[in-house]
């Protein structure tokens, strides 16, 4: 796999696609008051366009590339209880949640146009949810992606849409079992 595949998945959708997009800013998680930069990890990109999954570069590009989620999110958690990376990276993995109101997905009749992606009223019960780690071995890797100029200092794993909580519906329902800490949430 090329370090240059997500890039050149987001291509396939996107031909204008620079590697400027894989960088999206974000709340600190770990200072109060301060942003930091993410990177889009490579392989998540090439993963989801090989099996054809284009919502979730729909997502990416509109939610929190164009709209920001990541600026204003409705609670920030740390560890997930459930596997996900693997025993003991799994507590290092941050989730950041959002209560958006519209959501995007590139239709098959955009490949190779260059259009960005459809918008969509979001699902009203879910909320959509990014993993982004900050560990400096994941960082490097994915910062030599980048090029010297685009510094970062985390990077998205995954993200997804999930089922809400019905008595706070701006955050994932039972999420007091799914994540170890809570960072950030309304009081």
């Amino acid at each position: 796999m090329s370090v240059d595949s997500g890039v050149s998945a987001m291509r396939q959708v996107m031909p204008e696609t620079s590697p400027k997009i894989r960088i999206v800013e974000a709340i600190s998680p770990t200072v109060i008051g301060a942003t930091i930069r993410f990177g889009v990890h490579f392989k998540t990109m090439r993963a989801f366009f090989e099996d054809g999954h284009r919502a979730p570069i729909g997502q990416y590009v509109g939610l929190m590339y164009q709209q920001k989620v990541l600026t204003k999110p409705t609670a920030i958690f740390q560890g997930i209880r459930r596997p996900f990376i693997a025993d003991g990276a799994d507590d290092g993995v941050y989730a950041y949640v959002s209560k958006p109101y519209w959501t995007f997905t590139y239709a098959a009749r955009h490949q190779f146009s260059g259009e960005g992606p459809d918008q969509e009223k979001a699902p009203t019960d879910s909320v959509f949810v990014t993993f982004v780690t900050l560990d400096p071995v994941v960082i490097r890797e994915v910062q030599d992606t980048l090029g010297a100029t685009d510094e970062i200092g985390g990077v998205i794993l995954h993200w997804e849409w999930t089922m809400a909580s019905t008595s706070e519906p701006w955050l994932p329902r039972e999420h007091q079992a799914r994540y170890r800490r809570t960072i950030w949430a309304p009081t």
